[in-house]
């Protein structure tokens, strides 16, 4: 019979915060300084801009981590390793798959 695994909220919300900060370093190191030179507005325009953007580049990483992080758990014996973790480690383990 096939194992599943099954997120709780607060295995989705560690790996969610791992995803985005692995995210960000690159994220503001690239893209703060092209926003902030790019832009001609206010400063609260370039910061709304930034988040915005962040958020639109974080949520397509999050998916995927989720779903191959799922699919490279393939036999009975990764699941049960996966699953003897906390929550907060298989967050992590999520969130840090592609990032």
């Amino acid at each position: 019979m096939e194992k599943s695994i099954i997120y709780s909220r607060n295995v989705v919300f560690h790996a969610a915060v791992a995803c985005y900060s692995n995210m960000m370093w690159i994220y503001s190191v690239v893209g703060a300084p092209s926003i902030y030179f790019g832009l001609n507005g206010s400063v609260f325009t370039k910061v709304a801009f930034f988040f915005c953007g962040s958020l639109i580049l974080w949520l397509p990483l999050f998916l995927a981590c989720i779903f191959f992080h799922g699919r490279s758990l393939k036999s009975n014996g990764d699941i049960d390793s996966f699953n003897a973790l906390t929550d907060k480690e298989k967050g992590l383990a999520i969130g840090e798959y592609i990032s």
